[in-house]
């Protein structure tokens, strides 16, 4: 069975936003870790304390390109790239998660934006590069009394 090319996607404000990305990463980066407190004790030498798992971290890299190329762009109708920029860096100010998405993956998750590097680079005019670092996003529940 062939799997389908997966699609990159951003989503904000409970859908009401998205963002499709136009040219896939290389790769899908993910770091899953767990929370770890080595201690000392007199005597018996060192000790490690196994806590809870850690929120998953992701990390991407792409472009958003000037211009459509069927050779590596998801669809044909691109927004100028300083519109991704702009609608990411807004997103990542407004102190609310984004969802990630990746189709034909498990990867569905509630994320904030820790890091969002891009750059335009001298023989590609328009073209920016961006490396988007994300970090899982835990809902707090509230608890009622009694």
């Amino acid at each position: 069975m062939v799997r389908e090319k997966p699609q990159f996607w951003l989503k904000f404000n409970n859908r009401t936003e998205e963002m499709w990305l136009p040219v896939n990463p290389d790769s899908i980066s993910v770091v899953s870790s767990n929370g770890f407190e080595d201690i000392e004790v007199a005597k018996l030498g060192e000790y490690t304390i196994i806590g809870n798992g850690r929120q998953k971290e992701f990390s991407l890299s792409s472009l958003f390109p000037r211009d459509y190329n069927a050779s590596f762009c998801q669809y044909s109708k691109l927004k100028d790239p300083w519109e991704y920029v702009k609608t990411i860096e807004r997103w990542q100010r407004s102190g609310k998660p984004v969802r990630y998405i990746v189709t034909n993956t498990p990867i569905n998750i509630a994320v904030t934006i820790r890091n969002f590097e891009y750059e335009e680079r001298g023989g590609e005019p328009g073209d920016i590069y961006y490396t988007l670092d994300l970090k899982e996003y835990t809902f707090l529940k509230n608890r009622k009394e009694g």
